[in-house]
């Protein structure tokens, strides 16, 4: 008995975390050459996530992923340029 409660207790514990994370997609187009990067901004802290392809016919950009956090996340093509997104 005991090993079916603790059995049960892991599966809500990962029910509760599949449930607590959000998955975001990102849509744009851009008139730069460059691809598109995302970065998290959290805590005074630029940490890279991840790189989209931009369509070089179509100049049009993708990205679909979970989101660590709720919060100010940076979007741009350098590391110089980058456009603040807050994202759910």
């Amino acid at each position: 008995m005991k090993k079916l409660a603790e059995l049960f207790f892991l599966f809500s514990v990962c029910l509760l975390v599949a449930s607590c994370s959000k998955k975001a997609t990102i849509y744009g187009t851009t008139d730069k050459k460059q691809d598109i990067s995302l970065y998290a901004f959290h805590r005074g802290n630029v940490d890279f996530l991840q790189t989209m392809q931009l369509d070089s016919v179509t100049q049009t950009f993708q990205l679909s992923l979970e989101l660590p956090y709720e919060g100010l996340y940076l979007l741009g093509s350098d590391i110089q340029t980058l456009h603040p997104v807050y994202l759910k």
